[in-house]
């Protein structure tokens, strides 16, 4: 589920540049997208769809965080490698 979210997170990025024509959905009709791609899909609904919906609301609070300058660092790329400081990234998305 998260995966696809960034997935559509980064086309509606390409949209906003205008590299695409369409618009990503938002938190309403992922939801919705969810519902029908569990009847469609026995893997899927195979899990629970209350994990499955917690996780596109968890990814739609850190897009918002993100938009909104409030994106806390990975704690992995704070963290000291070999006694040196790894460099922090700017906003969210970006790569070190």
């Amino acid at each position: 589920m998260w995966n696809l979210a960034v997935e559509q997170f980064r086309y509606r990025e390409r949209r906003e540049r205008g590299t695409t024509g369409r618009c990503a959905p938002g938190p309403a009709a992922r939801q919705k997208q969810l519902a029908q791609a569990r009847q469609e899909f026995e893997w899927l609904r195979g899990g629970s769809s209350s994990v499955q919906q917690q996780a596109l609301r968890d990814f739609d609070r850190a897009a918002q965080a993100c938009f909104e300058g409030n994106a806390k660092a990975d704690v992995a790329q704070t963290r000291p490698v070999r006694g040196l400081l790894r460099p922090r990234h700017q906003g969210c998305g970006a790569q070190p």
